[in-house]
C-alpha cells in the first residue's frame, strides 16, 4: 500500500507529448481487473461537485477558523515531511490531472497466497499538462539520485520507465508526524537496511497518459492496449458491461468491484486455514468462515457496482448488488430483497422525525430463511434460538401443555417494519446518545404479537422482573426496566425502560415512553406528517423504482445540528478521555491537536447548506439496486448538469 499511496503524492511524474486521446479505462485494463475507481473526466468532475452544498459549507467563511487550523497541521504535519522524503513539492503536481484519473487492482495471477500479489495501477491523463509532468519527473529523479536513493531506469514495450525502489522508511517523516507514537518502533529510518525487501514502484508515461504501477506484467497489459494490441480487456467482461450500462454512462465518477473471483479466492483460502487450524475460539458455536460465506449466499454475489452524479437538482449516488433473482432462494440476499410494497412514510409518522426507516419484508418467511442460513452455518444456532423461545415459554406452558411461543410469534409477524427518531430532547450528552425512537413491527394480530414480546422480553431482562403494565387510551403498555450498565470508569448509567404495545396494525417498542404514548394517539389524532415535509414528494422519484421494499429520509440539518453541539460539548468537556469519544487514538492527540471544535461556528450560519437526504433500495431480476438522493437546499446554487 505504501508505493500505491506515494503514486497518489507524487502527482504523477512522467508524460510526454501526443496527439492521441486516452481511451476511456475499461478500453485499456486488463479482463482480469478485480476493482476499478475512476473518474472519467476528473477536470470536469470538479468543476461540477465544486458548487455541491458540501464544498460551499467547507468553504464558508465561518467555517474558516476551523479549516484553517485543520491545513496549517496538514501543511506542517504531512506535507512538508512527505515533500522532504520524497524530494519534491507536491504543490507542482495539483494542475495535473485534466482527463481520467483511475485506481485499479489487477489479479494478475494472484490467488490467495502471498508468493504472487494482485498488481495495482493509479492511471491519469494529464492531456495539455504534458510538459510540466516532464519538468516534475526530472526534477524527481535528480532529487532522488542526489539523496542515495535507490533508482533505475527500465524500458517496457519501448517506453522509458522510473523504477523507484521503496521501503517504508521512505515515507518515516511523514509516518512519524502521522503516528509518533508507533514511529519510533516501525519507522527507523537510521537502519542501513529494511528488514524486507524494497518494493518496485514504476513511473511511466504514454503519450499524455500517466502510469503507476507495481508490477511490469500489469503495465505491459495497458501499453498492448494502448498501442491497439487485441488482449483482452475490461470492456470484454460481461460482468463490467453490465454494470456500466446501469450506471456508469452519466457518471462524474464510479467504481465496481469483482466479486466473483473475490469471493472464490477467499472461499479457498478460509477452507484451506480451516482444514489446517480447525476453529476452537467458539466451542459452544463451531463454524467455518468458509462456510459461513457459502451459507449467507456471498459467494454468489457478482459484482459491487456504484456511481455517482450531480445534477441541477441534487446529487444522486447509486449501489447495484449484482446476483441474480436465481441466486438469491436463500441466503443474506434473499432477506435485503424484501417484498415490493409501499414505502414512503405513512401518516402517523410525525413530521418532527429527523430520521425514518421502512423496510418491506415477509416476515415469517425472512425468519424462516434466517434459521436456515444460521443452520448451514452452524447447527447449533438454531438450536441454542429454540432453547430460547422454549425458556420464555416456561410459566405459560405450566398453565398449557400445548402453547407454542415460537409458533405464535411467526404468525403474528407481518411485511411492514417501520422505525423513526426524533431530534434529541436536549444537548447534553445523555440525551444525545439515547434520541427518542420508536420501532414498529407490521403485524395481522398484533395483540398476539405484544403478548409474546412480553413473554421474550422477560426473559431478557437482567432484571429478572415482569413487566409491569399501565393502560393509555385504551391500550396496554407493558414495560421493562433494565439493569444499570457500568462502564470502564466504574460508574453506572441510569436505568432505562423498554415499553411496548399494540395499536394501528403494528406493534410498536420505544426506550421513550412519550414517543411510545404519541404513536398510540396517532391513531385517532394525527398531527402534521413527515410524509407533508416540503420537497419530500418530489424527491422520491429519484430513488423510488418499481420493486422498491426499502425506504430511507435523513433530515441531515437537525442530525448536523446535533453532532455540532454534540463535538462542541465533547472539546469543552475537562474530564479526561472525554475528548476520544471513539477510544481509538488515546495517546495520539490526533483529535485536539488536529480539530479545535471550539472554533466551530453556530450551526446557524451554516445551517443552510445542509437539506435532507432520501434512499430506496429495490430489487429486479439481475440485483439489488440502491439509490440515493440529496436534493440541493433551497438557496444554495446547484452544481451545473451534465
Amino acid at each position: 500500500m505504501k508505493p500505491f499511496l506515494l503514486a497518489l503524492a507524487l502527482g504523477l511524474s512522467c508524460v510526454r507529448p501526443g496527439l492521441a486521446a486516452i481511451p476511456a479505462p475499461e478500453k485499456i485494463l486488463p479482463a482480469d481487473t478485480l476493482a476499478v475507481v475512476t473518474a472519467p473526466d476528473f477536470a470536469s468532475f470538479c468543476e461540477q461537485h465544486r458548487k455541491s452544498p458540501q464544498l460551499q459549507f467547507w468553504h464558508d467563511p465561518a467555517m474558516k477558523p476551523f479549516i484553517d487550523k485543520i491545513m496549517a497541521r496538514l501543511q506542517t504535519e504531512l506535507i512538508e515531511p512527505l515533500e522532504r522524503d520524497l524530494g519534491g513539492s507536491l504543490s507542482n503536481y495539483t494542475a495535473l490531472a485534466q482527463g481520467q484519473m483511475t485506481l485499479a487492482v489487477v489479479q494478475n495471477g494472484w490467488q490467495g497466497t502471498t508468493n504472487v500479489l494482485p498488481g495495482w495501477l493509479f492511471l491519469l491523463d494529464t492531456k495539455t499538462n504534458r510538459t510540466l509532468l516532464e519538468t516534475n519527473l526530472t526534477t524527481l529523479k535528480r532529487k532522488w539520485t542526489d539523496a542515495g536513493k535507490p533508482l533505475k531506469t527500465e524500458t517496457i514495450r519501448g517506453v522509458e520507465f522510473t523504477t523507484l525502489l521503496l521501503s517504508s522508511n521512505d515515507l518515516a517523516g511523514a509516518m512519524k508526524k502521522m503516528n509518533p507514537a508507533a514511529a519510533p518502533e516501525t519507522f527507523k529510518p537510521d537502519d542501513p537496511a529494511p528488514a524486507a525487501p524494497p518494493t518496485p514502484l514504476y513511473l511511466g508515461q504514454h503519450e499524455s497518459l500517466f502510469i503507476a504501477g507495481n508490477s511490469t506484467a500489469v503495465i505491459e497489459k495497458i501499453l498492448r492496449s494502448l498501442n491497439g494490441g487485441s488482449a483482452p480487456v475490461l470492456a470484454d467482461e460481461a460482468a463490467f458491461e453490465a454494470s456500466r450500462g446501469a450506471l456508469f454512462r452519466d457518471a462524474t465518477a464510479y467504481g465496481w468491484i469483482h466479486t466473483k473471483p473475490l469471493m472464490e479466492i477467499l472461499v479457498k483460502v478460509l477452507a484451506h486455514e480451516s482444514e489446517t487450524e480447525p476453529n476452537t475460539t467458539f466451542s459452544l458455536v463451531p463454524f467455518s468462515p468458509d462456510k459461513a460465506i457459502t451459507s449467507l449466499g456471498l459467494n454468489r454475489l457478482r459484482t459491487v457496482a456504484f456511481s455517482m452524479k450531480p445534477t441541477a437538482e441534487g446529487s444522486t449516488a447509486e449501489l447495484l448488488l449484482a446476483i441474480p433473482e436465481s441466486d438469491r432462494q436463500d441466503g443474506i440476499f434473499k432477506i435485503l430483497a424484501g417484498e415490493p410494497r409501499e414505502t414512503t412514510p405513512p401518516a402517523f409518522v410525525p413530521a418532527d422525525a429527523v430520521k425514518f426507516t421502512r423496510f418491506r419484508l415477509n416476515g415469517p418467511q425472512s425468519w424462516e430463511n434466517l434459521e436456515k442460513m444460521l443452520g448451514n452455518i452452524s447447527p447449533n444456532l438454531p438450536a441454542t434460538i429454540n432453547i430460547l423461545f422454549s425458556t420464555a415459554s416456561m410459566k405459560e406452558l405450566e398453565k398449557n401443555p400445548d402453547y407454542d411461543l415460537k409458533k405464535i410469534f411467526l404468525d403474528s409477524l407481518g411485511d411492514d417494519f417501520i422505525s423513526y427518531q426524533k431530534a434529541p430532547r436536549s444537548q447534553a450528552l445523555a440525551d444525545v446518545a439515547a434520541p427518542p425512537s420508536i420501532f414498529l413491527v407490521g403485524s395481522p394480530q398484533p395483540d398476539k404479537l405484544l403478548e409474546a414480546l412480553k413473554s421474550i422480553f422477560a426473559l431478557i431482562n437482567r432484571r429478572g422482573d415482569p413487566p409491569t403494565e399501565r393502560e393509555f387510551l385504551g391500550h396496554k403498555i407493558y414495560t421493562i426496566t433494565t439493569t444499570p450498565a457500568q462502564l470502564v470508569t466504574g460508574e453506572k448509567t441510569g436505568t432505562r425502560a423498554a415499553s411496548f404495545a399494540a395499536a394501528n396494525g403494528y406493534c410498536a417498542i420505544s426506550m421513550d415512553a412519550a414517543t411510545l404514548e404519541e404513536f398510540l394517539r396517532s391513531g385517532e389524532n394525527p398531527g402534521k406528517a413527515l410524509r407533508e415535509t416540503p420537497g419530500l414528494a418530489a424527491a422520491i422519484p429519484h430513488v423510488r423504482t418499481a420493486g422498491a421494499s426499502y425506504f430511507n429520509y435523513e433530515n441531515q440539518r437537525e442530525t448536523m445540528r446535533t453532532a455540532f453541539d454534540m463535538f462542541k460539548q465533547l472539546g469543552a468537556a475537562s474530564k479526561p478521555g472525554v475528548t476520544d469519544p471513539l477510544g481509538m487514538l488515546a495517546g495520539q492527540n490526533l483529535i485536539k491537536d488536529w480539530i479545535d471544535v471550539a472554533l466551530l461556528p453556530d450551526f446557524s450560519r451554516v445551517a443552510k447548506y445542509f437539506g435532507f437526504t432520501v434512499s430506496a433500495m429495490s430489487a429486479t431480476p439481475t440485483g439489488l439496486s440502491m439509490k440515493v438522493f440529496a436534493p440541493t437546499p433551497e438557496g444554495i446554487t446547484a452544481s451545473p448538469a451534465n
